[in-house]
Order: structure tokens, then sequence, then C-alpha cells
């Protein structure tokens, strides 16, 4: 293990398994490393990694990497990647990932993609993807997608999709589902999702 604290160092390890750095370190790992930086840190893993960085900080994974990130981060992971950051974290994988974001993250993923978002979060999925965002989320999703939000919530997807509305009434929560192509849904349009129902309108 070699581990690092001072802002004026980059600590890289291509053989070391493990890596830490503290705040406002560079960190960087090769393949199968496990990399850890502290707030404001810049890390990066190579394939099969796992980054770890605090608040503030901007980790890179390659394939099927597991980066996780505090608030304020900006999260980057490759082809088949576990990515999870905290509010307001601005998230990227690749095909096949799956993205966790908390309150008010931006949210992107590649085709085949899981992505995932708190209230007030940006996602966009690639085809087959599945979104879920909470209450006023701006939700995008590609052919043949699952695209779920809460009240408040903007829809809109590929062909051969569907929409999946959550509000609450009378003390319990409900659901409303609308597929594209169906019931004057149309493919690539946006809607709003107020009270239950879903509402065309031209401006996002």
């Amino acid at each position: 293990m070699k581990t690092i604290s001072n802002s004026t160092d980059v600590l890289r390890s291509d053989d070391q398994p493990t890596v830490h750095g503290g705040d406002f370190s560079t960190v960087q790992g090769g393949n199968f490393s496990t990399v850890q930086g502290g707030e404001r840190s810049t890390v990066h893993g190579g394939d099969f990694s796992t980054v770890h960085g605090g608040e503030g900080s901007t980790l890179h994974g390659g394939e099927r990497s597991i980066v996780q990130g505090g608030n304020f981060s900006t999260l980057h992971g490759g082809y088949g990647s576990t990515v999870q950051g905290g509010d307001f974290s601005t998230l990227y994988g690749d095909d096949r990932s799956n993205l966790t974001g908390g309150r008010g993250s931006t949210l992107e993923g590649g085709d085949s993609s899981t992505v995932q978002g708190g209230d007030f979060s940006t996602l966009y999925g690639g085809d087959l993807s599945t979104l879920t965002g909470g209450d006023g989320s701006t939700l995008t999703g590609g052919y043949r997608s699952t695209v779920q939000g809460g009240d408040g919530s903007k829809f809109k997807a590929g062909e051969n999709s569907c929409f999946v509305g959550s509000y609450w009434k009378d003390g319990c929560e409900r659901f409303v589902t609308v597929y594209v192509g169906e019931d004057d849904i149309k493919a690539d349009t946006w809607y709003r999702f107020e009270n239950g129902v879903f509402i065309k309108f031209v401006n996002k």
C-alpha cells in the first residue's frame, strides 16, 4: 500500500493493489487496483478497479470498475461499471453501467444502463436503459427504455419505451404507466407528469 497526503504530490501505481491519497491529492492506479482520495482529489483507476473520493472530487474508473464519490463530485465509469455519487454530483457511465446519484445530480448512462437519481435530478440513458428519478426530475431515455419519475418530472424517450409517473394521493403512493406509441404518447417528445397525468408540452 502507498499513501500520500500532500496536495503537491502525484501518486501513481501500476503494480500496487491499494493506493491512498489525502485531501487535494492526485492518485492513479492501474488495472485491478483500489484507489482512494480525500476531499477535492483527482483519482484514476484502471479496468476492474475500485475508486473512492471525498466531496468535490473527480474520479475516473475503467471498464467494470466501482466508482464512488461524495457530494459535488464528478465521476466517470467505463463499460459495465458501477458509479455512485452524492448530492449535486455529475456521473457518466458507458454501456451497461449502473449509476446512482443523489438530489440535484446529473447522470448520463450508455445503452442498457441503469440510472437512478434523487429529486430534481437530470438523467440520460441510451437504448434499453432504465431511468428512475425523484420529484421534479428531467429524464431522457433511448429506444425501448423504461423511464420513471416523480410528480413534476419531465419525460422523453424513444420508440417502444414506457413512462412511469409516481405521485401521492390520500396517503398512498400511486403509479401511472403509459407506453410510447399508445394513447397519443409519441417518441422523442417531452411530457410533464403532474397530479397523475402526462401532459405534452413544447419547452423542456
